[in-house]
């Protein structure tokens, strides 16, 4: 019988084209993909490798850390001049 648990990722687009996949529990096992699907299956793949001989600490990550939304925003930064001229 399979003990199946829901863990929250975030996906958003890599610098490099693909997207980039952000586990907030396990940020150790980010990982990234062509499209999404494969983003998303690579995720799946890694944290389930990882959690083949879990330890306490990451069931305890899995068990506490399932949200049901997350919120994504955008905040305005003061940039230095040094930063800025690189653009």
């Amino acid at each position: 019988m399979k003990n199946l648990r829901k863990v929250t990722a975030v996906l958003f687009p890599s610098l490099d084209g693909g997207y980039v996949v952000y586990i907030p529990q396990f940020p150790e096992f980010t990982t990234q993909g062509d499209s999404v699907a494969e983003a998303m299956a690579n995720a799946k793949e890694s944290l389930e490798l990882a959690l083949e001989v879990p330890n306490r600490d990451d069931l305890e990550r899995v068990e506490l850390l399932d949200v049901d939304h997350v919120v994504v925003g955008k905040i305005e930064v003061e940039v230095p001049e040094l930063a800025a001229a690189r653009d």
